[in-house]
């Protein structure tokens, strides 16, 4: 099931998946990043679509995709918190492994910053990804504010951490190899999608002036 804005009025339609008059055409090119999803674009063969399939009425599809952002941007915000964890692990292990100067390179301090930075910078992203779901899950309103900063913090902190994972592999990270370039790619796409970074400083701010 998924949901789709039009214009002339900006209508939202709710339709399944089996729905015989919208079809997929999977995006091959789409593999820089995201590579756990499959991305299609979907298109309409007849948009004769019955009025059973509006949400809201006609002229207020826009303002339905504006409250469905929050959820979705916690969601991202989940994904990335999911990305950090993965940069940690195989940082770690990757740095307790590799050996330069006769002994891993965990033992220098410069990598021990990065991936205590990365720890805490992670641990940070997860609490406050936890307290946006917690508001939801127990149904408060006015969340944009929580959502915004949720998805920003963490899809930050996964590019951040995914550089410094990449950095401390060196020029194996650069390699299909190993999973750090992945979850570079992987991150990168996060802070663009559902409301770029910026936009959800915008929001922050404007929630925060609204308030004063």
């Amino acid at each position: 099931m998924s949901g789709h804005l039009l214009p002339l009025g900006y209508a939202a339609l709710l339709r399944w998946s089996d729905d015989p008059e919208v079809g997929g055409q999977r995006l091959e090119d789409a593999g820089a990043y995201l590579r756990s999803e499959e991305l299609a674009r979907e298109v309409a063969a007849a948009l004769g679509a019955s009025t059973g399939a509006l949400l809201g009425e006609v002229g207020d599809g826009f303002k339905i995709a504006m409250t469905a952002l929050d959820s979705g941007r916690y969601s991202v915000a989940a994904g990335c918190v999911g990305i950090c964890d993965g940069c940690v692990d195989a940082s770690v292990a990757y740095a307790k492994e590799r050996r330069a100067f006769d002994q891993p390179i965990a033992t220098f301090q410069g990598i021990q910053f990065m991936l205590a930075d990365m720890a805490m910078a992670v641990h940070a992203s997860r609490l406050v990804v936890h307290h946006a779901a917690a508001l939801i899950d127990h149904g408060v309103s006015g969340t944009a504010l929580e959502a915004s900063a949720a998805k920003c913090l963490a899809s930050d902190t996964a590019m951040k951490a995914a550089t410094d994972a990449v950095q401390i592999f060196g020029g194996y990270g650069y390699t299909r190899e190993f999973p750090v370039e992945r979850f570079m790619r992987d991150a990168k796409i996060t802070q663009i999608y559902e409301g770029t970074n910026q936009i959800q400083r915008v929001v922050i701010a404007q929630q925060l002036l609204g308030k004063a």
